[in-house]
């Protein structure tokens, strides 16, 4: 199945309020720009997601900056997995600054991007 930006709006919001989510894996789906929004929210909200997966989701550098929004305010997730997007290094920066801000992320896979 394919969840696209409006589908995206629909899952992130319902799992908002959702204290047992710990894994989400959302690989081969292309839900840019307002569902990225919208996953930077769940972000923001969510304190029990350990495990974060969007390898082939087609990320940009041009949406990432709404992920990385959720991404400086989480402070559970453990693992993240970005392979195969379109990030350049001005979006893998993005993330990078991000990263930062949290002190749980233990696994950055970022392979297979446009990062130079």
């Amino acid at each position: 199945n394919t969840i696209d930006e409006f589908g995206a709006k629909v899952l992130f919001e319902s799992l908002e309020n959702q204290p047992t989510l710990a894994s989400l894996n959302l690989d081969y789906n292309n839900f840019r720009g307002r569902g990225i929004q919208e996953l930077g929210k769940l972000l923001r909200t969510t304190n029990s997601l350990k495990s974060l997966s969007l390898n082939h989701v087609s990320l940009s550098d041009q949406h990432v900056g709404s992920f990385c929004n959720g991404l400086w305010k989480n402070n559970s997730l453990e693992r993240l997995e970005l392979a195969s997007n379109f990030l350049s290094s001005k979006g893998a920066k993005l993330i990078a600054s991000a990263i930062r801000a949290t002190q749980t992320l233990a696994v950055l896979s970022l392979d297979d991007n446009k990062i130079s």
